[in-house]
């Protein structure tokens, strides 16, 4: 049997105008699940070691998803909704002959 493969890639600006993660964080400050100093101050510091190439992921997911697992399913579901609504994506543009 063969085992299914999946191809995961990085959508930010490319197919998405946006920096999804970034701008994640910057709405969970918005609606008050996070605060702007302390989550500011973190992110930069994850950010500085995914830049020199030393960022634990698993730290950095756990620090990601801390307001979520908080709030819990529901409350993410309703958010993420809301973070959806509140930019409109744009297809690329291909260059034709």
């Amino acid at each position: 049997m063969t085992r299914p493969r999946i191809t995961l890639f990085d959508l930010d600006h490319t197919l998405l105008p946006i920096d999804s993660d970034y701008s994640w964080g910057e709405f969970t400050q918005q609606i008050g699940w996070t605060d702007p100093v302390e989550f500011k101050r973190r992110n930069d510091a994850f950010y500085a070691h995914y830049v020199a190439g030393t960022l634990d992921v698993h730290d950095y997911v756990r620090f990601a998803v801390e307001a979520l697992r908080v709030r819990g399913r529901d409350a993410y579901a309703q958010a993420h909704e809301r973070f959806m609504r509140g930019w409109t994506w744009k297809p690329p543009s291909i260059p034709t002959r």
